[in-house]
């Protein structure tokens, strides 16, 4: 049976709704910390999505990356670090809820910089703003939004 489009708009933010409350729970249980080595971070995290959803099954590789490793690119699989006391950790998850599929990453800081905490603010609000512009021009091709993209990170510093 095919679903209508409203089914599957449905099934795809729910997903996305249930892959915010996983990674919002992450930051409640403090699974990021100084001290933890990003393997274990990645074990804490699909230990817990199990017991939220019962997902054991993700569309593409689990990533956290903490400090250095957060600059090395999606198929390069570096050392595996230990979170440092003022660190900048990346998570990208693709859990998947029964047939539907969610891509989510969060960048979370540990410690008091506050170029950091900027840092991750600022990558919040361009992830949003990306998306406003997307539904204001939706004719939009993938270079444009790459330049848009530009234009705010330079504004941003």
């Amino acid at each position: 049976m095919e679903q209508s489009e409203e089914g599957l708009v449905a099934g795809l933010l729910d997903a996305q709704r249930k892959a915010a409350a996983l990674f919002a729970e992450i930051q409640t249980l403090s699974l990021i910390r100084p001290g933890v080595k990003e393997s274990q971070i990645n074990e804490s995290v699909y230990a817990l999505a199990g017991r939220m959803y019962g997902i054991s099954r993700y569309w593409h590789k689990r990533i956290v990356r903490a400090g250095r490793n957060t600059l090395a690119p999606y198929d390069e699989n570096p050392p595996d670090l230990t979170v440092g006391e003022d660190d900048i950790v990346f998570l990208d998850f693709g859990p998947a809820f029964e047939e539907w599929e969610a891509d989510f990453g969060r960048p979370y800081v540990v410690g008091k910089d506050p170029l950091k905490h900027k840092l991750r603010r600022d990558i919040e609000d361009a992830f949003a703003s990306g998306k406003q512009y997307f539904r204001e021009h939706p004719e939009i091709t993938a270079t444009e939004l790459y330049a848009q993209a530009q234009q705010w990170a330079e504004r941003a510093g």
